[in-house]
């Protein structure tokens, strides 16, 4: 049987590569039997979804490529808004008129986009050794996993399945050097900086909550607020973040909602 065409490879022919890929005809490339190939017809929008979950695998593998484009960053602005409207989110259409606290989690139907497992392209720096590089992540709990973990790294940026992410990291065992809380903290921080920085359409969602207070509901007493045992009111993030924190997910969330939010941003 005839080897498949990679991605990279079926681009090496295309003048305009990876950039192509959302150009202003559509998407240029599809998958068949045979791999990858080119096409000038537009994906339809019902093949949409499951076209990204060939696509963005690809994408993460040729992460030094696209680390090599003349724009990278705008080349995975381009990709994540594509990928966000396949994914059909009713408050991309409908907007948002609710008011008060927004309590959100990975089983949230309205504010699922706010949970970690929710897939967007991750870009993030990447330090192994000597040497630092751009790395691409499926959604902000394989980044926050592969850089908590360094040995796990690939593992967890070629999973698409954030629920199996998660339960890897809690088989997986932190250096002594690497465990430490403040440090789990400044990773999160990264990764949820970048899930909106190179997201222009959920950084608009983001900026769109305005002042709401963002609690993620979950069991964790840290990231979380124990599914509802623990009123989390604060806003702000001390440094060093305490122990006994709660909401410490929602609270990255709101000071990367207060980033956007700056005139230049």
């Amino acid at each position: 049987m005839a080897a498949q065409t990679t991605l990279s490879t079926a681009l090496s022919s295309f003048d305009s590569e990876y950039t192509g890929l959302f150009g202003r005809r559509g998407f240029l490339m599809h998958t068949e039997k045979k791999g990858w190939s080119i096409s000038l017809k537009k994906v339809p929008a019902k093949e949409l979804p499951e076209y990204f979950m060939r696509l963005i695998p690809q994408l993460i593998c040729d992460y030094a490529q696209i680390n090599a484009l003349t724009a990278p960053r705008s080349f995975v602005c381009a990709c994540n808004v594509a990928w966000t409207q396949a994914q059909k989110l009713e408050i991309l259409k409908k907007g948002d008129r609710e008011k008060g606290a927004i309590y959100f989690n990975s089983k949230s139907e309205k504010y699922f986009w706010l949970s970690n497992f929710f897939h967007t392209l991750i870009y993030v720096p990447v330090t192994m050794g000597d040497r630092t590089e751009m790395r691409l992540f499926p959604h902000a709990e394989s980044a926050y996993m592969g850089l908590r973990f360094p040995d796990h790294l690939d593992a967890c940026a070629r999973e698409m399945e954030p629920s199996r992410v998660k339960e890897l990291g809690s088989r997986c065992i932190e250096r002594e050097e690497d465990a430490s809380l403040d440090r789990r903290v400044v990773i999160m921080t990264l990764v949820i900086t970048s899930k909106y920085a190179h997201n222009p359409a959920l950084g608009a969602l983001l900026k769109g909550t305005e002042e709401r207070l963002l609690v993620e509901e979950s069991s964790s007493p840290f990231w979380g607020n124990s599914k509802g045992r623990i009123k989390c009111e604060e806003t702000d993030l001390p440094t060093p973040v305490p122990l006994d924190a709660s909401n410490v997910l929602g609270r990255i969330l709101m000071q990367a909602r207060a980033a956007l939010l700056l005139p230049s941003s």
